[in-house]
């Protein structure tokens, strides 16, 4: 018969699943709203979720079917000049427009998680400035002509 974890194995194994749960929570309500990406035109309204990651993926498929047709119209003599023209164009056009989406939605993230990073600095500058300020309330109480 297996011996019954034990309560610290437990507590640690509880622990470790609450903060997986709260890692998820985490994503869902701060991070995932803010990847929605919307395109209003007239009645057409179109919303969907764009991440970073979905808009490198999307960009590198784009390059790597761009790459393979060109590659493929080189074989054509009729219209080899003008398959390689328009793949070039397709590629700086698409690139170019790709690449920014990308670094607006790069930006978005990053934000998120400098907002999060300060408020994380301010509770630890919190903690030490109480703990300073006690230090400094028993060294005044014991001796009060010391300056600090």
């Amino acid at each position: 018969m297996p011996e019954s974890p034990q309560p610290a194995e437990s507590d640690l194994h509880s622990l470790v699943q609450r903060m997986e749960q709260l890692r998820k929570d985490f994503h869902q309500q701060l991070v995932e709203p803010r990847q929605y990406w919307q395109l209003h035109y007239g009645p057409v309204r179109i919303r969907r979720r764009l991440s970073s990651r979905t808009v490198t993926s999307t960009f590198l498929s784009f390059w790597l079917l761009t790459l393979a047709a060109g590659l493929a119209a080189i074989f054509f003599d009729s219209t080899q000049e003008l398959g390689i023209a328009l793949v070039v164009a397709a590629v700086f056009t698409a690139g170019s427009f790709l690449i920014q989406l990308w670094t607006a939605q790069i930006e978005v993230e990053h934000s998120l998680y400098s907002q999060l990073s300060d408020a994380r600095q301010r509770e630890m500058l919190e903690t030490y400035a109480k703990e300073m300020n006690a230090i400094a309330a028993r060294i005044a109480a014991l001796d009060p002509q010391y300056e600090l």
